[in-house]
């Protein structure tokens, strides 16, 4: 079984982005921020921490909405059938 020069290079490509997805492999700290392995300094950064504390208001506010949600579809349900 022969490989021709396309599939040697088809090969060669897909080992070249096999090591860059190894290089770029990120780590996770102990408070489950997800930080990649290249840029992790020894300073913290404010705007980091700004951006993070923002996307964590954004989950909280996504989460309540949800239990508020299902609070609401429960009482709900429970109104209609005691109603019938």
């Amino acid at each position: 079984m022969g490989t021709t020069k396309v599939e040697k290079v088809d090969l060669q490509c897909l080992n070249l982005r096999m090591v860059n997805k190894a290089n770029q492999i990120e780590t996770e700290d102990k408070y489950g921020y997800i930080k990649p392995a290249e840029i992790e300094q020894s300073r913290l950064d404010l705007n980091v921490l700004l951006k993070r504390a923002k996307e964590e208001k954004k989950n909280d506010l996504k989460t309540n909405t949800i239990i508020l949600s299902g609070a609401f579809a429960l009482v709900l349900i429970v109104f209609v059938v005691l109603s019938l």
